[in-house]
């Protein structure tokens, strides 16, 4: 039986910065479907961690798989709390913040999308 390890005894630091910026260039280029394959890969091999859930939740979004990313950014939550407050927030637990409201504006949920963009807003 084939058991998960962790990417840092897989892959050398090198390796996993060169596949980190394949992800991003493969996004950056419109390739979300391709990206996403690889950062599903890469959960496969080392586990969801946090930045792989964020990956995957903005490349599925990206796909226009809403549910998905919304799926992710709960799993997000549970290993890495954003916080209450809108205020006072990371640039990284804002836009998370962010893509949560607009999931959620984009699966029918508008009342929940407009109390977090309220929140981010007032600021």
């Amino acid at each position: 039986m084939l058991e998960l390890v962790s990417l840092a005894t897989v892959l050398t630091a090198r390796q996993r910065d060169y596949l980190a910026l394949t992800v991003f260039v493969l996004a950056s280029h419109e390739r979300p479907e391709k990206a996403l394959t690889l950062v599903e890969a890469l959960t496969a091999i080392g586990g969801e961690t946090p930045e792989l859930l964020l990956a995957r939740a903005v490349l599925r979004f990206k796909c226009d798989d809403y549910a998905g990313a919304l799926e992710d950014l709960e799993a997000l939550d549970l290993s890495d709390p954003p916080g209450t407050a809108a205020r006072g927030l990371s640039p990284e637990k804002r836009a998370r913040r962010y893509l949560r409201a607009r999931c959620y504006w984009e699966t029918g949920r508008t009342l929940e999308s407009a109390e977090i963009a309220r929140s981010l807003i007032s600021e």
